[in-house]
């Protein structure tokens, strides 16, 4: 506040208000506990900007259900997005679903070493789920209060080409489009963008968990805004360190 920022950005834990993700009714000291959080905001005249799942979840949820790939995380999850919306909606319009969520491609060690295609399908399944929840969750955000504003967040790490080759130019492309683009895209757009299958297929991956009703879903759940963090810029070329 001193240093005169009107928004002050925070996670909620998500097992704080339901410790294993199943409970039918969520934890009053947590939820106090981001009360406090909230008072003390307003006391200085800075608004919340509220990351609702930030790299956790209940361990109980990882152990029991493999975590974000089984589907039925997903509904643990708007349970839980449900509770806060309507427990600090009134107090709170700026929210986002999930922090960083393209490292779930960039994380080397999230599934195995990150360099068999059975791996990266592990990845595309989790992320998808995500996907998913993230879309409910907007959509649900705005079902309880229509002033509610609902963003999506990723790491930036923006890549340029080293030279002007046009072959490291394309690689580029292709490298924005699978660590950035392809979560921005569906989250922002409401759909897979057309690059996405030249992914999958690179990967030899031919039967993703994608449904009908999940690109439904995600149509109808866009992002209100686009929110990343900007960390360094890399390059990326085709020569090698001799050229």
């Amino acid at each position: 506040a001193e240093m005169g920022f009107n928004v002050f950005r925070f996670s909620i834990c998500w097992s704080r208000i339901y410790p294993t993700g199943e409970e039918k009714t969520p934890n009053e000291e947590g939820l106090k506990f981001y009360d406090d959080v909230i008072d003390q905001l307003e006391k200085h005249g800075m608004q919340p900007l509220i990351t609702i799942c930030h790299d956790e979840m209940p361990m109980h949820l990882a152990l029991k259900y493999n975590g974000w790939a089984n589907r039925y995380v997903i509904d643990c999850y708007l349970k839980y997005c449900q509770t806060l919306f309507e427990r600090y909606g009134k107090r709170c319009k700026y929210w986002l679903t999930f922090n960083e969520i393209n490292n779930t491609l960039n994380v080397i060690n999230m599934f195995g070493d990150g360099t068999s295609d059975e791996d990266y399908k592990k990845r595309l399944t989790h992320l998808h789920y995500q996907f998913v929840a993230s879309a409910k969750a907007v959509k649900l955000g705005h079902e309880i209060d229509p002033e509610n504003k609902i963003g999506c967040m990723l790491a930036g790490a923006i890549t340029y080409p080293h030279t002007c080759d046009p072959k490291d130019v394309l690689f580029t492309q292709q490298t924005m489009e699978e660590n950035f683009w392809y979560c921005g895209d569906v989250q922002c757009f409401g759909a897979y963008p057309p690059f996405a299958k030249r992914i999958w297929k690179e990967h030899h991956i031919t039967d993703l968990d994608i449904t009908e009703d999940d690109l439904a879903v995600l149509k109808e759940g866009k992002v209100d805004m686009f929110t990343y963090s900007y960390y360094m810029t890399n390059n990326a070329t085709t020569h090698k360190a001799e050229d």
